[in-house]
């Protein structure tokens, strides 16, 4: 009991340290892409007109977070302190769990990796969830009852609503893992429907939005975009995946050997986490690079501090390799760490960041060509639609310029970065949209993703690139962005 209130303690410690780091810099650098959207779909769902299936991104999380912007300000700046309270309880939770299984010593430094290299914020999401399925597994592990199945289940069950691939994966994990928790017999039998109504009551209670999706153009996207999305990555990110699958294969040989040592309790929570991390590593496969393995790599510093502890402390003969290990996990962490601008929200990245933008939704801090840039491009959207609602439109992948001009979004779509994101809302609709109520500026961005000429928005949207340039003329270009405005129609003369 003793023990297990000092680690508590120590938690909350590392929390409020955590909490503290991520606060330092949770106002550098902006997003306009995958972080605008998660505003874009925030704003959507404050004004009820987000429809997941058209959207094409399927969370609860724009939920919480338009209840975040409408409670305490719609700021860039609120969800950036609320990431960074998840962001801290992640590292908590890494922490806790580390030290029950191998004790506070190794706990600290995987901790400590944790906060250096936390992933891009719109992520932060991703770890915290994945890291309250593995502490309800752990509780579950030393209460081996219906009712904490149960709770793994709904733990299940938040994870879907807020980022349903996580979920769908963590699901056979927990399933799996509750029938080898107890004893056989009934309740081994049990604890797996148990954890399964725990699913199905998360799903109903935090994911609304899978009530009004399509789930064969859900799936079909999502399959289209796994066939034509495959990146190849840079050698570094070869390098941190090879390490998190040997980390997996040792703990998996350490499960088949059963060695003496190794006690049933310590085996079981072994055999739970690993689950945990086998099933989180397709994700990482299906956008191979570096903001996807962080994005799911947390249960595997679990498996990391666990192997290097044991293989430290009960079998003498593999210390070398685990001083090996460590050397290599330490230049992992320094590389990355010590990397500046690989995505918006890593702490190295803010001290070349000494311009504050000017801008009410976004007063963050940027570099001085970033501010020059941004404030233009507002300038320019304010000059040619000076009312507040005034519509204007914005492609292939910059939403968050919606919010930095306080100016609405004519489709209830925000990406045009892959043809399959026009599945659920088709270029006839798009047009319509803007033939409806036509935009007072229109912005193109040069961004062409992954390099992938299919990707281009010429031709992801041929039919509306080219109505738009039918009815609109280019009125500056700069930064990347061309400006476009309505054509003047001359006079009969």
């Amino acid at each position: 009991m003793k023990k297990l209130s000092t680690t508590l303690l120590l938690t909350i410690a590392v929390f409020a340290a955590a909490l503290f780091a991520q606060l330092s810099y949770y106002d550098a650098g902006i997003n306009l892409s995958d972080e605008g959207l998660v505003v874009e779909g925030a704003h959507q769902y404050a004004a009820g007109t987000y429809q997941p299936d058209v959207f094409a991104h399927y969370s609860s999380r724009y939920m919480f977070e338009s209840l975040l912007l409408r409670g305490f300000g719609d700021r860039l700046l609120t969800l950036r302190a609320f990431w960074a309270v998840l962001r801290a309880a992640t590292v908590a939770m890494i922490f806790w769990c580390i030290a029950v299984l191998a004790g506070a010593n190794v706990a600290f430094p995987m901790a400590l990796i944790a906060m250096l290299l936390p992933g891009p914020w719109h992520k932060t999401w991703i770890g915290f969830i994945t890291m309250l399925v593995v502490v309800a597994l752990l509780f579950f592990r030393r209460r081996p009852r219906q009712s904490t199945a149960a709770l793994c289940g709904l733990a299940v069950g938040f994870a879907f609503g807020i980022h349903p691939y996580t979920g769908l994966l963590l699901l056979p994990a927990v399933l799996i893992a509750a029938s080898r928790a107890v004893k056989p017999g009934r309740d081994r039998r049990q604890a797996p429907l148990f954890a399964l109504g725990g699913a199905f009551l998360g799903a109903l209670i935090f994911a609304g939005w899978a009530r009004r999706v399509d789930w064969g153009s859900f799936f079909g996207r999502h399959w289209s975009i796994m066939k034509s999305d495959i990146l190849w990555p840079s050698w570094d990110v070869y390098i941190i995946f090879a390490t998190l699958l040997v980390a997996l294969g040792l703990a998996i040989l350490v499960l088949i050997r059963r060695p003496s040592w190794l006690v049933p309790v310590g085996r079981a929570d072994l055999f739970s986490v690993t689950l945990v991390a086998a099933f989180s590593m397709p994700k990482m496969l299906a956008r191979f690079d570096i903001s996807h393995v962080l994005q799911n790599w947390h249960p595997f510093l679990l498996l990391i501090g666990v192997l290097l502890s044991w293989g430290w402390r009960k079998i003498r003969w593999t210390r070398p390799l685990v001083v090996l290990g460590a050397v290599v996990l330490a230049a992992i962490t320094l590389f990355y760490a010590g990397s500046i601008a690989y995505y918006v929200g890593s702490p190295t990245q803010f001290p070349g960041m000494n311009k504050r933008l000017e801008i009410e939704f976004a007063p963050v801090r940027v570099n001085s060509g970033t501010q020059i840039d941004l404030q233009r491009l507002v300038y320019e959207i304010h000059r040619n639609a000076p009312q507040s609602d005034d519509p204007i439109f914005v492609a292939p992948f910059a939403p968050m310029i919606y919010a930095l001009a306080d100016r609405p979004n004519v489709v209830p779509l925000a990406l045009f970065d892959r043809p399959e994101n026009l599945i659920g809302y088709p270029e006839e609709k798009i047009i319509a949209d803007l033939q409806a109520l036509p935009p007072k500026v229109i912005l193109l961005e040069e961004l062409v993703m992954d390099g992938k000429k299919r990707n281009s928005f010429e031709n992801v949207a041929p039919h509306v690139n080219e109505w738009i340039f039918e009815n609109y003329e280019i009125s500056d270009m700069f930064s990347g962005f061309t400006v476009l405005t309505p054509k003047q129609i001359e006079a009969d003369s």
